[in-house]
């Protein structure tokens, strides 16, 4: 299984105008720089968070995803922070799965919205609204009721307050969660991932040491060695091994 999370996945970007068009696999999404959050995004066409030459932001999302599709079949999944939907879009690329995107910053959602006009699918939905602790415009993840087979979660320090209402959700309905484990670039980074992850039951684990996943790989760790950094954790539920 571990091989599978390792594997060389190729992404690659260009521009035209004023849209910016990422391809990874056999896929391509389109997004419209016109909007401030696209625009922002397509600037990390500059920086260093690719596989190859070209640059995009945080490949190693696309690396975990593609480990689990080797794996695991995958219909239904959700996106906590999903921005400007650029990881909703490769799940429902990777998996050709129903995924549904939340976020609670306006800008972020108008260009979601805008991405997804540019993208057509009935298979992404978007909602306005995150998962927390039922403050701060957000829900219980405990009182979702629909069907839940992977969950990814970026969310900048946020993932207690996830967890602290998606506990009894996460282990009786037993999803993969992928999870961006945050310190130095965390908006509020309260505690290590390892400790927010204490109540799961049964659950296996793989880490990447550099959320941008470029040149290391993936690890079977346990909960405690999770390091307390930045890195990419990715959560199994023991019985799926």
């Amino acid at each position: 299984m571990i091989d599978a999370f390792n594997e060389k996945v190729t992404m690659s970007s260009r521009k035209a105008d004023g849209k910016m068009y990422v391809t990874f696999l056999e896929h391509t999404i389109e997004f419209d720089l016109s909007n401030k959050f696209n625009h922002t995004f397509g600037h990390f066409v500059k920086r260093g968070n690719g596989f190859d030459k070209f640059q995009i932001i945080e490949p190693g999302f696309l690396k975990a995803l593609n480990g689990i599709s080797k794996n695991f079949k995958i219909d239904h999944a959700i996106d906590i922070g999903c921005q400007n939907l650029y990881t909703t879009l490769m799940m429902q690329k990777v998996f050709d799965a129903n995924v549904v995107g939340y976020d609670i910053d306006p800008i972020a959602l108008e260009a979601a919205h805008l991405n997804l006009a540019s993208n057509p699918t009935d298979a992404i939905t978007i909602n306005s609204y995150g998962f927390g602790n039922g403050k701060n415009n957000t829900v219980l993840l405990n009182d979702y009721t629909d069907p839940v087979d992977l969950i990814l979660s970026d969310i900048e320090g946020y993932q207690s307050e996830v967890i602290e209402g998606g506990l009894e959700f996460i282990n009786n309905k037993r999803p993969i969660i992928i999870m961006e484990t945050d310190k130095e670039n965390a908006v509020d980074y309260k505690r290590p991932d390892r400790e927010n992850i204490e109540g799961f039951e049964d659950y296996a684990y793989l880490y990447n040491t550099d959320h941008r996943a470029r040149h290391t790989i993936f690890q079977t760790i346990e909960r405690k060695d999770i390091p307390v950094n930045d890195g990419l954790l990715i959560c199994i539920p023991k019985e799926r091994m």
